[in-house]
């Protein structure tokens, strides 16, 4: 990269064509990046989404792991007031149906690009605004995605919110696999966080 006319942080001008070599990320598939934004009151997924911090991107911490949810159920981390926004790319272990379920407190949402990895493309697939949600499935049909045709070469890009309000808090998702004759959850797939 070369730079022209741009100043530092302490406001000193940068040399003229000064060019700097750098590596960045890359898609592997593997891991999800979560990010943490806390001093942020209600419990619904909105109050993060439009909270400055959040707009501005300035999590107050971040970290990648391989479980896509954040706390456990049935656990309280200590925190209040916060909310967390988790994204990565999913691949099924193989070519099928599938449903994603997620289960959470307070509000929660999953948002997917059914297509691939461009997460531009992503569209709302399930919500959970029940507090405490201790099911995969609230029965109002909010939690679990419509049943999806997913191939397992394809990365699709999958976000997942979380806001908590005070009391227990925690963030998971399960991929399922969907029986096409059936159209019901196929038992005993594992699910895509470690619960």
């Amino acid at each position: 990269v070369t730079v022209n006319g741009v100043r530092d942080v302490a406001g000193n001008t940068i040399a003229a064509n000064t060019a700097v070599a750098y590596t960045a990320w890359i898609a592997g598939g593997k891991g999800f990046y979560v990010e943490v934004y806390t001093n942020i009151p209600g419990t619904a997924v909105v109050n993060l989404t439009t909270d400055p911090k959040f707009i501005s991107n300035v999590p107050d911490s971040a970290f990648y792991t391989n479980r896509l949810g954040a706390g456990w159920f049935a656990n309280d981390t200590g925190l209040n007031n916060w909310g967390v926004r988790v994204t990565g790319l999913l691949s099924p272990p193989t070519n099928g149906l599938y449903r994603l379920y997620v289960r959470g407190d307070d509000g929660t949402q999953i948002y997917m690009n059914t297509n691939g990895p461009d997460a531009s493309s992503r569209v709302l697939v399930a919500r959970n605004d029940g507090a405490n949600s201790g099911t995969w499935d609230n029965g109002v049909g909010g939690s679990a995605t419509p049943i999806l045709s997913l191939n397992a070469d394809t990365l699709y890009f999958t976000e997942v919110f979380m806001k908590e309000g005070g009391g227990g808090d925690h963030l998971e998702v399960m991929l399922r696999a969907i029986d096409p004759v059936s159209l019901v959850a196929v038992g005993g797939v594992a699910a895509v966080s470690v619960n």
